[in-house]
């Protein structure tokens, strides 16, 4: 039998905007997302125009408390901050990640932090968790907070706390107070009731407060009447605070509509408490007007445990079995006459990932785990639903302890959503729905994300590592400039030479022989005519012992030597034309000089002075492997090891550098699949991808599938850059296989911008 022709497939994939696939999507070429997925799609970004690029490097901040949760608050454009939950404590950065300020005593603890749910507002930030009182912080300054218990508002008397109260005995239970007045007063119930836990509450006779003071027995408490009595016989008529150490606290609030809302404590588990109208500590009830307190219960089928509220049109209640929301709308505004509950869908939500707004929706973790859902309202069903947005990777989502969103940045209009898992990596979740546009990658990292939140338009994260033997957590900023984690930047020196150019005759100092033409020419010109040495100087800014990159160009040379010095730190002596590059240790003196000796004869342009050095320290890296790239992350320098101090040597004298942590990318398509129309589906047939060409934009560094796009200069001149990759470039393969991919990694740790790319394939 003759042997079946060769055919040749041609596939462009120019979206990657469906993500990292789940391997179950393996044969699902029916679906548009197979074409614009991958097999894998590790530490990148994708873009909403398609492509994707290296994910951003991060800037270590600050220790943290191990472990610590991470939250943001934020009062006004440039006044934002990021409150680190730990132990006991509440420690608060400043938006650039400078510590604020650390509150101590704090009632949460380690096993509490995950489970918090805040709201903020204006200078209020209200922190609730089912195991103590709502906590009340106040910004108080730029650089000061305070912290206490919830400070639900009294009468001007002192005598009425606006509170939520509440029946929990049976109501056949009644009440007897030994006195109408006064303290010491005995509290006795027709059956077994006190506990110690009841010491410091409040209960109400008749409406009337009593503050318990101790307890005789399970029938008989003490206490102080806050409010004269107006009997002391028996009633059934009496109830007691709703949040207490006895009958437990809420765990869940938010700010809505000019209202405070709590919801689903301990005993109540399905209640929800709002406050009066623009009066947020303030829970009375009144007489039910409009603008009064509201407590109601959350009757459902499978409403059991309220443990989220999201403010958007409508104030959103998820809870442990079911997905509900208030409706209003503002010519039918809230009020206790006419509160609702619209239960929609049946999933229930976790209480460790905050449902987060994002892409006109709210991204909730459904409570089974491994399935992240969007709650929106479908205007074809009139009702709200919550359809899974990860099954098409949901092998990337597993069990998240920890979400936020970022709604774009300043010169990019992507929006994602980050979920970081128990195991340390992030689930990133990208989305435009009206183009129809949804991916998900994965983030890792050398250690373990804890805890992300945005702050501004900036991301945050904890990160714990092990370093030098040590388990540290860190605060860390992600950067779109930045290519390496847990980075330090030193800063790159511009020109220390004024007018290095010459375009003027100004700033420098003209020895005999020179003179500058700034008009035309733009040079500086020597004749050769000084009778000795003659310098042609500026005072510059530099320390003595410090090493500086001279850099300069000499034209029309015929005669004579020329030395550069720098604060009588004296280079090496040039007679030829050229481009020169000399690296001189200042030394006593205090200006920038070119010596003429007595018969140089040239022009001398395009002067620059910038420090160098090849000693940097990273404090918080010692005894660690770090990568180190230079000139603005467009330039590897090489591998290296700090010592115990964080001090490390480069090969080169560097102007300026990033030092960090790497982390490898890992993307790689789906199998080439297709139908030929003269043999039909190659799916099972072995093929070999022959030719590749990608397309690439602001890219330093790429290998596909082994072969690398050569983009560093050969002789390694960190004082000349390579330029950045654009445009297209094809690398030739060999190899067959049933299920062909192509795998994008790179060699060094540098920008990467994908945009699409082209294969053609011999099946």
């Amino acid at each position: 039998m003759a042997d079946t022709p060769a055919s040749n497939l041609r596939t462009l994939q120019s979206s990657f905007t469906a993500g990292e696939l789940d391997p179950l999507m393996r044969m699902r070429t029916d679906l548009k997302s197979y074409f614009q997925g991958m097999q894998k799609g590790r530490n990148i970004a994708l873009f909403a125009q398609g492509g994707f690029r290296r994910r951003p490097g991060s800037v270590f901040r600050a220790v943290l408390e191990n472990p610590s949760v991470l939250h943001e608050f934020s009062f006004g454009e440039g006044q934002s901050y990021i409150f680190a939950f730990s132990n006991t404590k509440l420690t608060i950065y400043d938006e650039s990640g400078t510590l604020v300020q650390t509150l101590t005593s704090c009632p949460w603890s380690s096993s509490h932090i995950n489970d918090l749910t805040i709201t903020s507002a204006a200078d209020t930030t209200i922190v609730c968790h089912q195991n103590f009182m709502p906590q009340y912080i106040l910004r108080t300054g730029a650089t000061s907070f305070t912290r206490e218990d919830f400070p639900f508002e009294n009468n001007t008397a002192g005598t009425k706390k606006h509170q939520p109260y509440f029946k929990f005995a049976s109501d056949a239970v009644t009440l007897t107070t030994s006195a109408t007045s006064g303290s010491g007063v005995n509290l006795t119930t027709s059956a077994d009731h006190w506990t110690d836990d009841d010491v410091g509450s409040i209960i109400r006779r008749d409406g009337k407060e009593i503050l318990i003071t101790g307890r005789t027995n399970n029938t008989v408490a003490v206490g102080t009447v806050r409010e004269t009595l107006a009997a002391t016989t028996a009633t059934t008529s009496w109830d007691e605070q709703t949040y207490s150490t006895k009958r437990g606290f809420p765990r869940a609030v938010t700010f809505h509509n000019q209202r405070l809302v709590f919801g689903g404590s301990t005993n109540r588990p399905d209640g929800v408490w709002m406050s009066k109208v623009n009066a947020f500590f303030n829970f009375d009830v009144g007489t039910a007007q409009d603008d009064e307190a509201i407590d109601t219960t959350v009757t459902g089928d499978r409403v059991a445990e309220i443990r989220h509220f999201v403010s958007t049109r409508n104030l959103q209640i998820f809870s442990n079995g079911a997905e509900l929301f208030v409706p209003e709308s503002p010519a039918n505004p809230l009020t206790p006459s006419n509160v609702s509950f619209i239960q929609q869908t049946p999933y229930g939500s976790s209480q460790s990932v905050n449902p987060v707004k994002f892409d006109g929706a709210t991204l909730f973790m459904q409570r089974t785990g491994q399935v992240i859902r969007e709650y929106i309202f479908n205007d074809a069903e009139q009702a709200h639903t919550s359809n899974a947005v990860s099954l098409r990777s949901n092998h990337l989502i597993g069990t998240a302890v920890d979400s936020t969103a970022m709604i774009g940045v300043d010169d990019r209009p992507e929006q994602y959503a980050f979920f970081v898992k128990s195991d340390g990596d992030m689930a990133v979740f990208h989305s435009v729905r009206s183009e129809e546009l949804a991916g998900w990658t994965l983030w890792t990292t050398e250690g373990k994300y804890t805890s992300v939140t945005t702050c501004e338009n900036k991301l945050f994260a904890a990160v714990e590592r092990t370093i030098n033997g040590a388990t540290v957590v860190w605060l860390e900023e992600f950067d779109n400039d930045e290519t390496l984690d847990a980075s330090k930047i030193f800063a790159v020196d511009t020109t220390r030479a004024t007018n290095g150019t010459f375009d003027t005759d100004a700033n420098w100092t003209k020895g005999t022989g020179w003179t500058i033409d700034g008009s035309d020419s733009n040079l500086a010109t020597c004749s050769g005519s000084q009778s000795g040495n003659s310098d042609l100087e500026q005072a510059i800014t530099a320390t003595n012992g410090n090493t500086y990159l001279v850099k300069f160009t000499i034209s029309n040379h015929t005669a004579g030597t020329l030395i550069p010095r720098v604060k009588d730190g004296a280079g090496t002596a040039v007679s030829a034309d050229g481009t020169f590059i000399q690296f001189i240790t200042a030394s006593s003196g205090s200006n920038l000089q070119f010596r003429a000796d007595s018969s140089f004869a040239g022009n001398i342009d395009d002067v620059s002075v910038t420090e160098v050095t090849k000693s940097y320290t990273s404090a918080h890296l010692p005894n660690t492997t770090v990568k180190v790239n230079t000139n603005l992350n467009a330039q590897h320098a090489g591998e290296h090891t700090t010592d115990g101090s964080g001090v490390l040597t480069t090969d080169e004298f560097l102007n300026g550098a990033s030092i960090g942590l790497n982390f490898d990318i890992d993307v790689e398509t789906m199998p080439v699949d297709a139908v030929i129309r003269s043999i039909g589906a190659v799916t099972g047939e072995k093929k070999r991808i022959s030719r590749v060409v990608i397309s690439v934009f602001g890219t330093q560094s790429i290998s596909i599938s082994g072969n690398r796009l050569i983009v560093e200069q050969s002789n390694d001149d960190f004082s000349n850059p390579p330029t950045a990759a654009e445009g297209e470039h094809q690398f030739f393969l060999l190899g067959f296989s049933i299920d062909p991919t192509i795998k994008i990694s790179q060699g060094n740790p540098l920008p990467l911008t994908v945009r699409g790319l082209y294969a053609e394939v011999t099946a």
